[in-house]
């Protein structure tokens, strides 16, 4: 439990664990007695100073500004609410009970297979329409969540404009997703939902 300013934060344990960070569940409560449950993404301790630096740097200067955007822009993106030191607080997608399914692993049926992948559409457009690409878009870095698509993870984001590579990394992403939905039976084109972005920029 740790006090910080009008509210108290209470730590409700890990949600995710991966080589470079950790998420873990807190609940924030206000002076009021409201809370919301809020996730929490820490660079891991046994990363060294060095490493913990440059995680740092990373989101400083990219994910968080990307995700502010993108949330503005009405991106279907958790709420990135701030970030201090290697932690950054971002709205929790889930419920006391689970957090919500990486796309990869939730059960979708063909018809919320189909719903999910025009909302993927929809999020990809406002996406490159505001200059970026994901970087490393897969269906494990998109959340299922009460029927709602979820983008989320953008450490390794690109200013398409920006970067000579742009275009590059902007088709890979749609290659990798589309061909997830591909897999699991839906008749879309990855080429032709990649021709169909350039024309948000």
């Amino acid at each position: 439990m740790a006090r910080c300013g009008p509210y108290t934060d209470v730590d409700h344990g890990v949600v995710k664990s991966a080589k470079e960070a950790q998420v873990d569940l807190v609940e924030r409560i206000g002076d009021d007695g409201r809370s919301c449950l809020i996730a929490e993404r820490r660079a891991i301790e046994r990363m060294s100073t060095y490493g913990k630096k440059l995680l740092q740097d990373r989101w400083t200067g990219t994910e968080h500004e990307v995700m502010s955007k993108l949330w503005h822009a009405g991106v279907s993106v958790p709420y990135p609410i701030a970030f201090v030191d290697d932690v950054f607080d971002l709205e929790y997608v889930g419920s006391w009970e689970m957090a919500a399914a990486q796309l990869s692993a939730a059960r979708l049926t063909p018809s919320q297979l189909a719903d999910a992948f025009e909302q993927l559409l929809v999020g990809l457009r406002a996406i490159t329409a505001t200059g970026f690409a994901h970087g490393d878009l897969s269906a494990y870095n998109l959340l299922w969540w009460e029927e709602r698509l979820w983008f989320i993870d953008f450490p390794q984001s690109i200013d398409i404009a920006a970067d000579l590579q742009g275009f590059d990394f902007l088709h890979r992403d749609v290659l990798n997703v589309v061909d997830w939905f591909e897999r699991r039976g839906l008749d879309v084109d990855a080429e032709e939902g990649f021709a169909d972005l350039l024309s948000f920029l």
